[in-house]
């Protein structure tokens, strides 16, 4: 919140919501939780953001919980397999 400059909550109290809607994210019963998840994230931060910035909040919301952790597991992936083709390669050309 503080990157739009809105100081309108504690850090705490935020990290308390975001924890909830990430629980509840999972629990929604929508493809991806799509529409559910964004509608119940405004309703329960609409105290601290206001209208005009619900988009911008949505969009680093969404990328935050869903794109950021899908994004670094599809890294981690990738250099594990990468290390095991290595691997693979190496025996292959030594036996």
């Amino acid at each position: 919140m503080s990157a739009f400059s809105i100081e309108t909550s504690s850090l705490s109290e935020i990290i308390e919501i975001q924890m909830t809607l990430v629980f509840l994210t999972y629990l929604a019963p929508t493809p991806g939780s799509a529409g559910i998840a964004e509608e119940a994230s405004l309703s329960i931060m609409w105290g601290i953001v206001p209208m005009g910035y619900a988009p911008y909040y949505n969009l680093l919301w969404r990328f935050t919980t869903v794109y950021f952790g899908a994004v670094a597991g599809l890294l981690i992936l990738w250099v594990a397999v990468i290390k095991d083709m290595r691997k693979v390669f190496r025996q292959k050309w030594k036996g």
